[in-house]
């Protein structure tokens, strides 16, 4: 191997080393904030919609009108992030839920199971008594999942790696044709020298 070939390697290999090393760095940098900051979200949401079901689910219990929480349940719950959402009386009977199977029974944590079912799948239930004037009226039991965020961070991870891996391959053509033109002046050089 002539010397301007061992240039040439040894000028490719430092450029395609230092763009993949910066190029990994940023990818890794970037990916973990943009996780961390979707849960973060994901959690607010989550206290907000659980405040929200809870302030309609207390003026049902109040009133004995169950159907507009009934109608919110349907369109909401089992759709993505919330799975599951069970509103007791007193007496522990479930008064409105997702899945509807649950109404009229006895709320023996009807959630414990599913909560054992689904333990590996990361889902979660929230439960929050439900009060008026400092009385308790009820209970409201909510079941988040984050299978369809995991889902997504898994499709972006993905789509990283497939763009970190066409940077690697341009920084590879980058490194080879900066070589190129580095060794063909430096072979131009030698070949006027006298």
């Amino acid at each position: 191997m002539s010397a301007l070939a061992s240039l040439k390697s040894r000028i490719a290999v430092a450029v395609l080393s230092m763009g993949s090393l910066i190029a990994l760095i940023i990818l890794a940098f970037m990916g973990a904030r943009v996780v961390e900051a979707t849960r973060q979200q994901m959690e607010q949401a989550d206290r907000a919609t659980l405040a929200l079901l809870g302030r309609l689910s207390t003026a049902a219990l109040v009133t004995e009108h169950f159907s507009d929480v009934q109608a919110f349940l349907r369109e909401f719950v089992g759709t993505g992030h919330l799975q599951s959402a069970l509103l007791e009386d007193l007496r522990g009977v479930v008064v409105a839920a997702i899945p509807e199977q649950a109404i009229g029974r006895k709320a023996v944590r009807e959630h414990a199971e599913a909560e054992r079912e689904h333990a590996e799948a990361e889902r979660r239930w929230v439960s929050r008594p439900l009060q008026v004037g400092g009385q308790p009226i009820g209970r409201l039991s909510v079941q988040f999942s984050d299978e369809p965020l995991n889902a997504a961070i898994g499709r972006v991870r993905r789509e990283t790696l497939a763009l970190a891996g066409a940077v690697l391959a341009l920084t590879v053509l980058l490194g080879l044709l900066a070589a190129a033109l580095l060794t063909s002046r430096l072979e131009r050089l030698r070949r006027a020298a006298p």
